[in-house]
């Protein structure tokens, strides 16, 4: 089971919406043996909107993980979405409450990498949406990530925000040294705008061949339908140029971590 947290302190930079089309885009070149764990960890429940409607309708949520006396049933967290090969674990407002309690709760930062472990027989891979703060629930996801990708739109304050993403990250490592930089995202890119042919300048110029220019996310009217309709780009506008950037980006990570797994079963 390879694991991929999407992540930045900063709102407003698409996570959630990266997060629904890419694991859906590696639902399509995945074999029918494999499956997709998604996990939405943001109380907002964006993701959880997009993959199963209202998230103050569901039940058995994200925040089951965070039972100060630690009892569920690990299925009972988990459901079904409408992709055959791919399931959530959703969220909604009530993962707030965990952190007002964290005192209470023991390994609070393990609790998503203790779960994971128990499933890691379930799942091919995990892509984790993190909410836009650096606290209890980002910690949780990174210690329990192979990998992390930051998504970050090419405006004001992007490289500050990235470059604190980068300390939390070391952080993060002091939990767990498995951790590494998928790579950073461009999102909500225009490159009509002067600020953001500026700014992907000055990303590129203070992180080199981290910023993922060739896998960039644009700004388009159809995904942005997309998600307000409860779809992905996959389903709503084949002909649309995000289609066509998440199919990319599915496969630059499925390529990622199939090499990963790959590289542990020959060493």
């Amino acid at each position: 089971m390879k694991v991929l947290s999407i992540s930045l302190q900063k709102g407003g930079v698409g996570k959630s919406t990266i997060t629904a089309n890419l694991a859906v885009g590696l639902s399509r070149i995945i074999n029918s043996r494999e499956r997709i764990l998604v996990v939405d960890m943001d109380h907002q429940g964006n993701l959880t909107y997009q993959m199963l409607g209202n998230p103050a309708e569901i039940d058995k949520t994200a925040i089951e993980l965070f039972n100060v006396e630690g009892k569920y049933k690990k299925t009972d967290i988990v459901h079904n979405t409408r992709f055959k090969n791919l399931e959530i674990i959703p969220s909604n407002l009530s993962l707030s409450k965990a952190e007002l309690y964290t005192s209470q709760i023991i390994n609070a930062h393990t609790r998503l990498n203790d779960y994971l472990h128990q499933v890691v027989f379930m799942y091919d891979y995990v892509i984790i949406d993190c909410p836009p703060s650096l606290g209890l629930f980002t910690l949780n996801a990174l210690i329990s990530s192979d990998y992390v990708m930051i998504p970050v739109v090419p405006e004001k304050y992007a490289v500050m925000a990235v470059s604190q993403m980068m300390e939390t990250i070391k952080i993060a490592r002091s939990f767990n040294d498995k951790l590494q930089l998928a790579g950073i995202v461009p999102s909500i890119l225009d490159m009509r705008y002067r600020i953001h042919r500026s700014t992907m300048d000055t990303l590129k110029a203070n992180f080199g061949n981290l910023l993922l220019t060739d896998y960039y996310i644009g700004t388009n009217a159809p995904l942005k339908d997309a998600a307000n309709v409860k779809k992905t780009i996959f389903e709503y506008e084949t002909r649309a140029a995000s289609y066509k950037q998440f199919q990319n980006l599915a496969q630059y990570v499925y390529r990622l971590l199939r090499a990963d797994e790959n590289a542990e079963k020959g060493s």
